[in-house]
C-alpha cells in the first residue's frame, strides 16, 4: 500500500498513520485468506531486488504473525526497548484475526496513554509496552529478525551491504535523505550498465 498523509489521524503524531494504514489494508483483505501487509516508512527503500520480501514469511514460524527487526539505533534506556528494541520503520503483518486484534490494541494504546500520541517515542513505545506485558501472546506471535534483515542498522548510509533488502535512513537529516533517495531513483531509472 502507498499511504500519503501529512496530518496525524485521531489527533496523534503523524507516525501513528502507519498503524491506521495497515489496519485499513487488513480491513480490505478477507480475514483468514492468507497474505500479509508490509509497512515501510517513507525514509525506507528496497535496495536489493534479487530478494523477495515474502521470503521472510517462510523464515518465520507459521504462528508468528508479526515480523519486525531489532532496532540498534536507540539507547537501551529509551522506552522503545522493553525487553528488546523494535524498529517499526519496516514490519510485516500476516492477515490473521490475531493481527487485526493486535492493530486495534496497538492503536487503542495511545488513547490509554496520551503521552504516546505525541510523546518522543510514539508508536514504537506503545508496541514496546504491548511486547513487554506479553499482550495476547505477542512474544510467541512475533519473529524479531536481526536489525538488517529488512531494515538498517546505524550508521545507516555507511557500509550498506549490496545484498541488504532495505535501506532505512531513520534519523538522517532531510538533506541526506534527499541526496541518497535521489541517487537511488536515478540509478533505478538509468539503463543497465550506464554509470551515474
Amino acid at each position: 500500500i502507498v499511504h500519503e498523509r501529512a496530518d496525524g489521524r485521531g489527533g496523534r503524531d503523524v507516525r501513528w498513520n502507519k498503524v491506521a494504514a495497515v489496519r485499513e489494508a487488513m480491513q480490505n483483505m478477507e480475514a483468514g485468506t492468507g497474505g500479509a501487509v508490509m509497512w515501510m516508512d517513507a525514509d525506507a527503500v528496497i535496495t536489493n531486488f534479487d530478494k523477495a520480501a515474502h521470503e521472510l514469511l517462510d523464515q518465520a514460524a507459521p504462528a508468528q504473525d508479526l515480523l519486525i527487526c531489532r532496532d540498534l539505533s536507540v539507547p537501551r534506556e529509551k522506552p522503545t526497548c522493553a525487553p528488546v528494541c523494535l524498529n517499526t520503520g519496516t514490519f510485516i503483518l500476516r492477515n490473521t484475526e490475531w493481527s487485526r486484534r493486535f492493530l486495534d490494541r496497538w492503536w487503542q494504546s495511545a488513547n490509554e496513554h496520551p503521552d504516546l500520541a505525541f510523546g518522543g517515542s510514539h508508536e514504537e513505545a506503545a508496541l514496546a509496552r504491548l511486547y513487554s506485558t506479553g499482550w495476547e501472546g505477542i512474544r510467541d506471535k512475533t519473529n524479531v529478525f536481526g536489525a538488517t534483515a529488512f531494515n538498517s542498522a546505524p550508521p545507516f548510509l555507511a557500509d550498506h551491504p549490496a545484498d541488504q533488502l532495505v535501506l532505512h535512513a531513520s534519523g538522517e537529516p532531510s538533506a541526506v535523505r534527499s541526496l541518497v533517495f535521489g541517487h537511488i531513483a536515478q540509478s533505478l531509472s538509468s539503463p543497465a550498465g550506464a554509470s551515474s
